[in-house]
């Protein structure tokens, strides 16, 4: 390693270090880094537009205008009502909204899903008056489990797709099953620690009243306006579903994800508003500085060889067996991927996947780098695109999520997955043979 490439991995050390401790804010961490490692020589001034990722970013801001426009319809608004009504108890309430994540994200980016659920459980946090922090950080951990199950559910899975040849019937044939267990095991953990921020202290005209009583109190008080669908509503609901199945055909039409992005939300700003300077002003434009310098710091690594070297180094420890090598190979990329973002790690460890996978008993490994790759930023805060938004906006809305608290519950939920998921692997790919 040479002198670049330890000061490289110093700045992100540091960056990360600072970012956990919260010295600084995130995006100002970030963009220190993302200069440092201009001024060291990782990368090249004229190199930042290349670095910056614009393609995952425009899907990013595309997204940000999708949802933002659907908010102005009051879409958002009345499936909060809708999903409140629906509840008899915490528990159900509990469970209904987890559900209704994980079948968004299985169909729109976790970036897409998380936006509209962070925008629609704060709405019915104010109007139950509870602490929306852990059902946030459960909804990005489960976002990333839905992401997991499908082919279009996330980059990394398209990534590892197209390189290994794994058709969208593989996924659901090898991956699904085990996404439906992990977010059962999610539901249960989620039931219990939901119960203490389910407690909240109401008026005293609330206290006597029975659940589905106090749920219609809490949206008279909340002031929100959702009584039927109106023509905002609908043509938000259209915009959203024809973006969703956008994103599902977008190949067959030779398009790409961005523009399919960033059309859905240029039609559902224009449809929404005559003056798109206020959907603009709602954009977390600190979340998207702060991921492009993630991603400029990430890149200049992948340029300087670090990413290699992890690659290489991955390859030589992975073993000859080939449900170990998966196993490894998901708790390796896994760990990795909750400090490195998953997109340039599945980029660089697919072509090394496919070079051992020269047998059909292999081809196991391919599930071990999918499950890592996606579940492993969980871990962290900044392990994935979807915690940093959860983060972001949680923080723009009123209800911090400090460090610390997704730490804890993001890295013990993706510990037990990986258990679950190493029994998996041995069991349907070993015992079974499938």
């Amino acid at each position: 390693m040479n002198s670049v490439q330890g000061l490289s991995v110093l700045v992100f050390i540091v960056v990360f270090i600072l970012i956990a401790v919260e010295a600084i804010h995130r995006t100002y961490a970030a963009l220190s880094g993302a200069f440092i490692m201009v001024f060291i020589g990782a990368v090249k001034p004229d190199e930042l537009l290349q670095f910056l990722d614009i393609e995952i970013l425009a899907v990013i801001f595309g997204l940000f205008l999708l949802v933002r426009g659907a908010e102005r319809s009051g879409l958002f608004q009345l499936t909060a009502v809708q999903i409140m009504r629906s509840s008899r108890s915490p528990t159900s309430f509990a469970v209904i909204l987890l559900s209704f994540t994980v079948i968004l994200a299985v169909f729109v980016s976790n970036i897409g899903a998380m936006l509209i659920m962070a925008s629609i459980t704060i709405t019915m946090a104010r109007s139950l008056k509870i602490r929306p922090q852990t059902l946030l950080v459960f909804q990005a951990v489960v976002i990333n489990v839905g992401g997991m199950t499908l082919w279009t559910g996330s980059i990394p899975n398209i990534i590892i797709g197209i390189e290994g040849g794994l058709s969208f019937t593989d996924f659901v044939w090898n991956i699904l099953p085990l996404g439906l267990i992990l977010y059962g095991v999610t539901i249960i953990i989620f039931i219990r620690m939901f119960g203490d921020d389910f407690t909240p202290e109401p008026e005293a005209e609330f206290r006597d009243m029975e659940f589905d009583e106090w749920i219609e109190r809490a949206i008279e008080v909340s002031g929100i306006r959702a009584t039927g669908m109106s023509l905002s509503m609908a043509s938000a609901a259209l915009v959203l579903g024809l973006t969703i199945v956008g994103f599902m055909v977008y190949e067959r039409y030779n398009l790409t994800v961005e523009f399919v992005a960033l059309f859905g939300g240029f039609l559902m700003v224009i449809l929404q508003s005559s003056d798109p300077s206020g959907v603009l002003r709602d954009i977390d434009w600190s979340t998207i500085l702060f991921l492009g310098s993630l991603f400029v710091m990430i890149n200049g690594l992948a340029k300087i060889g670090i990413i290699e070297m992890l690659s290489q180094a991955l390859a030589n420890v992975l073993g000859r067996s080939p449900l170990k090598a998966a196993v490894s190979m998901m708790w390796l990329s896994g760990i990795t991927s909750s400090i490195v973002d998953n997109i340039p790690l599945s980029t660089s460890l697919a072509p090394v996947v496919k070079d051992m996978v020269v047998f059909d008993s292999w081809r196991v490994l391919w599930w071990g780098l999918v499950i890592g790759a996606n579940l492993g930023g969980n871990m962290t805060p900044i392990g994935s695109p979807s915690n940093v938004i959860t983060i972001g906006v949680s923080e723009q809305e009123g209800y911090p999520i400090p460090f610390n608290m997704f730490l804890k519950i993001g890295f013990g939920l993706t510990m037990l997955y990986f258990l679950i998921s190493m029994a998996y692997i041995y069991v349907r790919y070993g015992m079974l043979g499938h």
